[in-house]
This record gives structure tokens, C-alpha cells and sequence, in this order.
């Protein structure tokens, strides 16, 4: 599947199983950006360490109070969203032309994520609520630098053969991610947030191909992405 193909399909599916939704629904829209921290885990991370990053994007969120008549309507609601992020670490680059070693430098993946969340607020909604969100999350890899190049030579007998990093790893991640946040009102439409949360991958983002002959298979093993994130918002009620 080509890159973000994945994603288009995503988000059509996400709009189609919305649209019944938003009938019996309240629903806002908005945008949202911060900082992340994050780095890589797994037995092939070596010399790891944070990496400072950013995120932005749009969210959409919708209530389920007219649908369900009890209490749990008026705290419960369906968020998703769709941002670019960035993750990765500053960590040892490793393959087998020990001339080309790179250590503790920034791996930098640039993705497109869509986190579908579960959402529980508490408090008035006229004045001042706290909230807590978990669900899973989609990306699709963008893309990547390592110490701040996209390519590099695969053969140190021919200079000009060079291949990005960028196919060196797969093309998706996946993960679970939680947080909590507040939200304050500005008049009947409008509501800032402040939003922390923390993504935790499931899916290894390596990917050996048999024709990348100078890396080993074990360097692309069980790589995994965590991150926390901290992000600034506002949403507009539609309905």
C-alpha cells in the first residue's frame, strides 16, 4: 500500500461511520498544536535518548448527550483527529561499514497520525472541566532524517549509490494513547483546551529488506515509539 493510502482510507472509513453519528449528535471542530518528547524503545535502541518534536493538527469531537438519555451522555464523547507529529530519539545509528557508524545523533520520523479517542469530561461545561481521553492511534510514516540527511551510501565502493533512510523502516505505526486535560469556555461556541497525553507504540517500526545488504536484520528489530505529548487548542461548536 502506497504511503498514506492507508491513511485516505482511514479517514473515508472514520467519516462514514460518523454519519449516522452526527444526526443524533453534538459535534465541534478545531485545531491543535505542541511540543513532543519522544524516543525509541526495543533490544536494537542503543544510546537512547529524548528528542524535542512538534505536533499539529484538526480535531473533531462529538457528544453522544441527545443519543443517550442517561448521566454517562452528558460526560461521554467520540474524538478524532488528524495531525503531523514528530518522533524518534537521538540515539546510535548502526550498520555494518563501521566507517559510516553514526552515534547519538537525531533520528527524526515526521508522521501522520489519526488517534480515534474515548473522551470523559468532568464538571460544567459553561465554566470549567477537566478531562481524561484513551484510544488507539494510526500513523503513516512521512518522513525521516538521520542526523539531519534523508539518504545515504549504502555502498562504500560507489558513491553516488545512496538510499534512503527512509526505506529502512516501515511505513506505519500504531499504538495506544491516553491523557487528561482542561477545557475552558469563551461565549456559547467557542472552548480552549489544554491537552497532555502519552502515545505508546505497539507496532515495530523497522523494517529489514533483504536488499539492504549493510544493515543487519537484528538493528531493525523491535523498535518501538513513545512519546508524551503537550498541546494547545480550541474548539467551535457546529451543532
Amino acid at each position: 500500500m502506497k504511503k498514506l493510502n492507508f491513511i485516505k482510507l482511514l479517514v473515508l472509513t472514520l467519516l462514514l461511520l460518523a454519519a449516522p453519528a452526527m444526526l443524533f449528535s453534538q459535534y465541534s471542530i478545531g485545531l491543535k498544536g505542541g511540543v513532543n518528547m519522544a524516543d525509541l524503545s526495543g533490544s536494537s535502541v542503543e544510546n537512547n535518548s529524548s528528542l524535542m518534536g512538534y505536533n499539529f493538527g484538526g480535531v473533531f469531537n462529538y457528544s453522544l448527550e441527545d443519543a443517550i438519555s442517561s448521566d454517562f451522555g452528558k460526560i461521554f464523547s467520540l474524538q478524532a483527529e488528524l495531525y503531523m507529529e514528530t518522533k524518534g530519539a537521538n540515539a546510535d545509528y548502526m550498520f555494518v561499514d563501521t566507517t559510516k557508524n553514526l552515534s547519538d545523533v537525531p533520528q527524526n520520523f515526521t508522521y501522520v497520525t489519526i488517534p480515534v479517542l474515548a473522551k470523559f469530561s468532568f464538571g460544567n461545561a459553561e465554566k470549567f472541566q477537566v478531562y481524561v481521553n484513551a484510544g488507539v492511534y494510526f500513523s503513516s510514516l512521512f518522513g525521516l532524517t538521520i542526523d539531519g540527511e534523508k539518504m545515504r551510501d549504502h555502498d562504500k565502493n560507489v558513491n553516488t549509490d545512496q538510499r534512503k533512510y527512509r526505506e529502512e523502516y516501515a511505513g506505519f505505526d500504531m499504538g495506544l494513547q491516553g491523557g487528561a486535560g482542561i477545557a475552558i469556555p469563551f461565549g456559547d461556541k467557542f472552548k480552549g483546551f489544554l491537552d497532555a497525553r502519552y502515545s505508546a507504540g505497539m507496532a515495530n517500526v523497522g523494517e529489514y529488506k533483504a536488499t539492504a545488504k549493510d544493515i543487519p536484520e537484528a538493528q531493525l528489530e523491535e523498535i518501538k515509539t513513545n512519546t508524551i505529548s503537550a498541546s494547545v487548542g480550541i474548539m467551535y461548536k457546529i451543532k
